[in-house]
């Protein structure tokens, strides 16, 4: 099981404050190295008040926590969701060679997306962007491995 994470906020460092927060668990098979399909998902929306159980029952259910950008999401959860273990953290901008297997100056989710021929879901609403990472890394690269793969092959992805 591996989850897909975004967050929204507002504000800046010491004070940012999470306004949205997705988890999209899935099942990944890594023999044929393929996502089979979304097992669950939450979604706080903006405005919407935190289930904390319900995100940390996700979330530990996950073998692997994937976010682009992972630090910024995980230093947010830190705060929200106290004791979850960091080992589990991958992060798809900084664990993957985007600009070797792409050839992309610019290694941001919304132009990986669009590079890939993805539509975006949403704009900077943290359900849209959990799926659109979700879609993005299970695309396959030219060597046949998905990103996801790359990713989890990666000793720099981890957190």
């Amino acid at each position: 099981t591996i989850a897909f994470l975004d967050t929204e906020w507002k504000g800046e460092d010491p004070d940012r404050v999470m306004t949205e927060l997705a988890i999209v668990n899935v099942a990944y098979d890594p023999l044929d190295d393929e996502i089979v399909g979304v097992l669950e998902e939450y979604a706080m929306e903006a405005g919407d008040k935190l289930e904390p159980a319900t995100a940390r029952a996700l979330l530990e259910r996950a073998h692997r926590v994937v976010a682009h950008n992972a630090s910024s999401d995980q230093t947010l959860l830190d705060r929200e969701l106290p004791g979850l273990e960091k080992r589990k953290w991958a992060c798809s901008l900084y664990g993957i060679g985007w600009r070797q297997l792409t050839g992309v100056r610019s290694a941001g989710q919304q132009s990986l997306v669009a590079r890939a021929g993805l539509r975006v879901e949403q704009d900077h609403h943290a359900l849209a962007d959990a799926h659109d990472l979700r879609r993005l890394l299970a695309q396959k690269h030219d060597d046949g491995r998905t990103y996801l793969r790359h990713m989890l092959d990666s000793e720099t992805a981890f957190c």
